[in-house]
């Protein structure tokens, strides 16, 4: 629609998403740059949570989990008010005995949180998509696409 070949990044099973993101968002801040400064860096913003949450996937995707890892205990309680939180060991070749311990514990909420950001990432593009659809360039007439 704007002249730029995009057929070749679609294809999930060949192209790592980075790539698919990466020319999305070159696409994108072309597309909505003659709304100036202000709407391009809301879009700015928005491609930096889409990052953060593709590489929280890739973390969650190659680590390892442990279910429940820990328990966050109440000051003096028991065992039966522990809540079990998931334990998490990113993905890491350093495989030295005496390496750092950097696994990441959390509680389900925390979960729960990070789970609703990577699902809301997608309705936010739209909205900003839909708020910003009239400062947008347009795209080339059918005959003239690549």
């Amino acid at each position: 629609m704007y002249g730029v070949q995009v057929s070749e990044v679609l294809d999930p099973y060949k192209v790592k998403f980075k790539a698919r993101l990466d020319l999305f968002k070159r696409l994108v801040l072309d597309v909505y740059q003659p709304a100036g400064l202000a709407v391009v860096d809301e879009f700015r913003t928005w491609f930096d949570r889409a990052e953060k949450c593709r590489v929280l996937r890739n973390d969650y995707a190659h680590g390892r989990w442990g279910v429940p890892g820990k328990f966050k205990f109440k000051e003096g309680g028991n065992m039966l008010d522990a809540e079990p939180l998931l334990a998490f060991v990113p993905l890491d070749w350093n495989m030295d005995a005496d390496r750092e311990d950097n696994s990441i514990n959390l509680t389900i909420q925390d979960f729960k949180e990070q789970v609703e950001e990577v699902e809301s990432i997608f309705d936010d593009y739209f909205k900003l998509a839909k708020r910003f659809e009239m400062s947008a360039k347009p795209g080339l007439p059918t005959s003239d696409r690549v």
